[in-house]
């Protein structure tokens, strides 16, 4: 066979293969941040807090046979900033590092308040007794119990920032990012600093389409293809 036909059967074996490889699931990148508003911690009131984050949407529940909760350990980056403290991915306990879901699930504030935790963002840091906890919560008024109508893995990053910032919905109670200090033999969280969400934004990481990478694969071919046909 000559370089020539080499080429085309190149190509065409190329276009084959774009055509067979399944769509993948594509990764949404969250981006938030805010200030301390009340500390019962080391943290002063007015310390800015930040937290930057990439998760796989196609990641399995590890709690699949609870309808009201999901759980998924689906962090493929993070960075965590509380003042000049900066944590990453590799600082935090894998298995305590999770995004949740709940569906219809209430919860009590303690003063008789009924409100529905819908998504959160949480981690554990390692050999520390530090944890965080970014959260949005619904009223209990929200039809049929629930906002999302499933436990599932939020993949719409438009939906994922509603939830923290659509307060004008008559459903909406509160979001909140919490640093905690759980202290040895405790089983709630006693100290802790809260922080106010002041923005919020989610979106689909920026990755080239299979079908880009086949036209740009296919014109460097093609270049080479006539080159050669002119040397012949």
């Amino acid at each position: 066979m000559n370089s020539g036909l080499r080429a085309a059967a190149v190509i065409g074996t190329a276009v084959l293969l774009s055509l067979s490889t399944p769509v993948q699931a594509v990764p949404i990148e969250v981006s938030t941040g805010g200030v301390f508003v009340d500390s019962q911690s080391s943290i002063a009131v007015g310390t800015q807090w930040s937290l930057d984050l990439v998760y796989e949407t196609s990641t399995p529940d590890t709690l699949p046979g609870d309808p009201a909760e999901g759980l998924y350990n689906a962090y493929q980056w993070l960075q965590l900033t509380v003042g000049d403290q900066i944590y990453t991915l590799a600082d935090l306990v894998p298995e305590r590092a999770n995004v949740r879901v709940f569906d219809d699930r209430p919860s009590n504030d303690g003063d008789g308040e009924t409100f529905r935790d819908v998504v959160g963002f949480g981690g554990s840091v390692a050999s520390t007794l530090y944890g965080f906890s970014l959260l949005a919560s619904f009223g209990d008024a929200a039809p049929g119990g629930g906002v999302l109508g499933s436990d599932a893995l939020i993949a719409d990053p438009l939906q994922l920032t509603s939830l923290f910032t659509d307060r004008q919905s008559p459903f909406w109670q509160f979001t909140d990012f919490v640093f905690y200090e759980m202290q040895p033999g405790e089983t709630t969280t006693s100290v802790f600093a809260i922080g106010s969400v002041d923005r919020f934004s989610a979106a689909y990481v920026s990755v080239p389409e299979p079908g880009t990478l086949v036209l740009l694969s296919l014109g460097l071919l093609m270049m080479r293809w006539r080159r050669t046909l002119r040397i012949e």
